[in-house]
């Protein structure tokens, strides 16, 4: 596990020097497990280097109820293959998510793909958690992801994400994305 704090230390010192892209996005989530709303934070930093895309995300939600902050930060490493970008990406959860009340690390592997539509950029993407415990909570995702340019170096976003198996979640959201 130290490996891969070190593995998210060293990618984020390196996406910040190197970042392409930073985007914010605001979800209103619905947790379809414990059914109850609440509002998701992201930060995403991307980069493209020699061909390889590389990804730094965090993830905070806070749930109308009170229940408290529940939070996530993860790297990911991709590939772009023709039409389709597979990637595999590894991350910390601070055990909220999903109920299990414990923090773990977690895997991810799936594959992206995008186009242009209209004025825009519709993105689509799946991808699901492989973890290191049987007992981590189980995650599927589908991504739509529909962008659009408002000038050279930013552009917005309407979000649809839903996540399937152990943790239930809806989301729907604005986003925000600034080019260097």
């Amino acid at each position: 596990m130290k490996k891969i704090l070190i593995a998210l230390s060293v990618m984020l010192t390196s996406m910040l020097t190197m970042a392409q892209t930073v985007g914010v996005d605001v979800d209103r989530v619905y947790n379809r497990q414990l059914k109850i709303y609440g509002d998701a934070h992201w930060m995403r930093v991307n980069a493209t280097v020699d061909g390889v895309n590389y990804g730094l995300l965090n993830r905070t939600t806070k749930y109308d109820t009170g229940l408290g902050l529940w939070n996530n930060l993860e790297g990911s490493v991709g590939k772009t293959l023709g039409a389709f970008t597979p990637f595999v990406a590894a991350g910390y959860d601070d055990g909220r998510n999903g109920g299990i009340n414990k923090a773990f690390w977690y895997t991810r592997v799936g594959v992206g793909t995008g186009f242009a539509m209209g004025p825009g950029r519709l993105n689509l993407s799946v991808n699901t958690r492989v973890n290191f415990e049987q007992s981590d909570p189980k995650q599927s995702i589908v991504s739509v992801v529909y962008s659009v340019p408002v000038s050279d170096k930013v552009s917005v976003s309407l979000r649809v994400i839903n996540s399937y198996q152990t943790i239930k979640e809806d989301y729907r959201g604005v986003g925000l994305t600034y080019r260097f």
